[in-house]
């Protein structure tokens, strides 16, 4: 058996609820793109807020300081490219489901010697 999330759902008031846990990379949105699940709404009054544990507090000083900058615009820029990867990724998953309702799939035996040569590599 593989495990690809381990999630727990809290809730926090009548309407919100809070999603802790770990999955796979890309598992909820796949989720999302097959319509298993919705995405979650959020609507944001003003400035969000996040919240840090003192060594991921430390790690991100260290890190704005090797980089010249600080912990503040270090997470802003780190976010910036976040949400552009997430874009290029969702981007790219449109693509692929587009791609299989026009009937193009790629072959069971060929999917299989590409992740041979993948996990080769």
């Amino acid at each position: 058996m593989i495990e690809i999330a381990r999630l727990t759902v809290q809730p926090m008031t009548a309407n919100k609820y809070v999603l802790s846990g770990s999955a796979k990379p890309g598992f909820f949105r796949a989720l999302c793109l097959f319509g298993v699940a919705r995405p979650p709404v959020f609507s944001y009054s003003g400035a969000m807020e996040v919240h840090f544990t003192p060594e991921q507090q430390a790690q991100l000083a260290q890190i704005a300081t090797k980089a010249g900058t600080v912990p503040e615009r270090l997470v802003t820029n780190v976010i910036a490219r976040y949400l552009d990867e997430e874009a290029r990724f969702l981007a790219a998953v449109e693509k692929g489901i587009a791609a299989a309702e026009r009937g193009e799939f790629v072959e069971e035996e060929e999917m299989d010697a590409r992740l041979e040569a993948m996990f080769k590599a």
